[in-house]
């Protein structure tokens, strides 16, 4: 599931991938690969992108997930392995008492030395019953999912001057874009979803989206991009982990081994000082 082929991010000409040029510059100064890919090496690495996009740039040490269900399944099943119990419960809220945490789902509850909050959005929730404020936004992300896309794609292929992802599914074509604010109380904008499957067209030859199905989900993003992870000032026992905005997936076993070794003892202040949840105080 975890596939290691690499990005292709595509502009329909040099004026536009130059717009782009100042994230770019600062990626490649972080140490990202990229090769430059003209027209005959798009087609070469993905002859069902259209001759429409001409350049762009090829990232070779990229990775992606073919299936985010079956990875979070394969990752559940790893766990249970080992002996974790996994409890199926809406949790609405956390108390502290007697040197315990507790859980509290209706009129049952679980208590816990220690407690991670790494809800997405709904840690928000979470934090709000200890009276704690955390400046937490969804950034609502819309899919639109083609069954059998009669075209076959080796990678992520972004249409940067559109942006949005288009990702290989075990044989479906899943397309993935936009930012909207909105909440988490309004319905999907099926308008929005529909704009992607315009966009892929335009991307793809001979793309097939009949029988699509659209999704809307929320990215949990916090003002300055960065996630918040660690303890939680003077409640002992109580961790956090959220926020990791459009880089859930991607940010989440870093983010394990972390608080593992927070957990542990084995961590430094200064390493937690800026994933602190104190910094929105």
């Amino acid at each position: 599931m975890i596939k290691t082929t690499g990005q292709l991010h595509l502009y329909p000409n040099a004026d536009s991938r130059d717009k782009d040029k100042a994230s770019w510059q600062l990626k490649g100064d972080f140490g990202l690969a990229m090769q430059s890919v003209d027209r005959a090496a798009i087609a070469e690495l993905e002859p069902a992108v259209s001759d429409t996009y001409r350049c762009g740039w090829f990232l070779p040490d990229e990775g992606w997930v073919s299936d985010p269900f079956q990875y979070s399944q394969a990752l559940a099943k790893a766990n249970t392995d080992q002996g974790v119990v996994f409890i199926n419960a809406g949790i609405s809220s956390l108390r502290r008492s007697n040197d315990k945490w507790h859980l509290h789902s209706g009129e049952q509850s679980w208590p816990a030395d220690h407690v991670v909050v790494c809800a997405g959005m709904g840690s928000r929730g979470l934090l709000a019953t200890l009276n704690l404020s955390v400046p937490l936004e969804s950034q609502r992300g819309y899919h639109l999912q083609a069954p059998h896309p009669g075209v076959t794609l080796s990678r992520i292929v972004v249409l940067a001057d559109r942006k949005i992802f288009m990702n290989p599914m075990q044989g479906q074509l899943r397309i993935a874009g936009t930012v909207e604010f909105g909440g988490t109380g309004k319905p999907m904008n099926q308008q929005r979803a529909l704009l992607l499957k315009d966009h892929a067209l335009a991307g793809l030859d001979n793309l097939d989206t009949s029988g699509f199905t659209t999704w809307l989900g929320h990215r949990p993003c916090l003002p300055d991009s960065l996630p918040v992870i660690g303890p939680v000032a003077n409640l002992p026992g109580l961790w956090t982990g959220f926020g990791h905005g459009h880089l859930g997936l991607t940010g989440s076993v870093n983010t394990g081994r972390l608080l593992a070794r927070a957990m542990a003892g084995q961590t430094s202040a200064n390493e937690l000082a800026p994933f602190s949840l104190s910094r929105f105080r």
